[in-house]
């Protein structure tokens, strides 16, 4: 379950849900960042690892702490 993510390229016009952009997002985020593809990677890289072998229906959260900020 990830959380915001940094994309590059231009922002689409007309997207819902996103008042404020990417300034809203990061604050919205208690890491101060938004995610990196490459981190979402890594926790779908662990769930895919014999370590995590024992681990079903979980909702691994890697969303850098958004749920604890309440966004204005």
């Amino acid at each position: 379950m990830p959380g915001p993510i940094a994309r590059e390229g231009p922002a689409r016009p007309g997207r819902k849900g996103l008042a404020g952009g990417v300034p809203r997002r990061q604050q919205a985020v208690p890491t101060g960042r938004l995610g990196r593809p490459e981190g979402i990677g890594g926790a779908c890289e662990f769930l895919a690892a014999p370590l995590a072998s024992r681990i079903t229906g979980h909702d691994l959260v890697a969303d850098g702490g958004v749920p604890a900020r309440p966004t204005r």
